[in-house]
């Protein structure tokens, strides 16, 4: 899902002025997915045991300090299933989230929850056509730190569209614009909606990591930790090396 503020792969990127950290930051990530084991499964689909991890930084944007205001770490496992234009999964989910030791120097009235969580969601994803396709998921929190309590339940919608008319063409590279949309809405934040839309270009091979340049905008609830209850509205830019 092009769309979703949260992919995990090796990424760098400048993030406009946040509302929360009051400052504009550098939002970082490093993590990969692995596939641990292939059943057998009949013809023209396969079925994938996997895990990935991922830790998502943000540090603010000022030469003179870099402070660390934020980290998330994520670790899951997968379950994939994909046949032909259908593709199916099922995940196992852990994360846990820890402020920065600069941003509770700087400001010292800011208390830290460090929010835990457990959780497991089903997604389902078709290929309307070669360039275009939809998802749509839903899943549940089953545990969470007593110090940050999370309600349960949220849901998922997103497409990626492929612009394969417009590749960029320079010496042996590829290039493929996109466009992915990422909507949720969690129980957590009142069902209310929380859209993140990319607009970039994707280094185009079959199989494998990626390379994506993109601008991110989001209007709708942090990704950061404790701050995942306020509002945000922010535009990025990012380069990213993931699937």
């Amino acid at each position: 899902m092009l769309g979703n503020p949260r992919i995990i792969g090796y990424s760098v990127g400048y993030r406009s002025y946040d509302k929360i950290f009051k400052s504009a930051s550098l939002p970082v990530s490093i993590g990969d997915q692995f596939t641990i084991y292939q059943f057998n499964c009949f013809e023209n689909a396969q079925l994938y045991l996997g895990i990935e991890a991922n830790v998502w930084s943000v540090f603010k944007a000022k030469p003179e300090s870099l402070s660390l205001l934020n980290a998330d770490y994520y670790v899951a496992i997968p379950l994939i299933y994909l046949n032909d234009r259908f593709s199916l999964r099922f995940r196992i989910s852990h994360q846990s989230s820890h402020l920065g030791d600069e941003l509770l120097i700087e400001k010292a009235h800011i208390k830290r929850l460090n929010p835990s969580m457990e959780a497991v969601d089903l997604f389902v994803g078709y290929d309307l056509t070669d360039d275009f396709t939809l998802f749509g998921g839903a899943g549940r929190v089953i545990r969470c730190d007593n110090h940050y309590k999370i309600k349960p339940h949220y849901f998922v919608a997103a497409l990626n569209y492929q612009m394969t008319d417009f590749k960029v063409y320079l010496g042996n590279l590829e290039a493929v614009p996109y466009i992915g949309l990422y909507s949720n809405i969690a129980e957590d934040n009142s069902w209310r909606m929380d859209n993140t839309i990319t607009l970039g270009y994707q280094c185009d091979k079959s199989y494998g990591h990626k390379l994506r340049l993109y601008l991110e905008g989001r209007d709708g609830f942090s990704n950061d930790g404790q701050f995942s209850k306020k509002r945000v509205q922010t535009v990025a830019i990012k380069l990213l090396y993931g699937y």
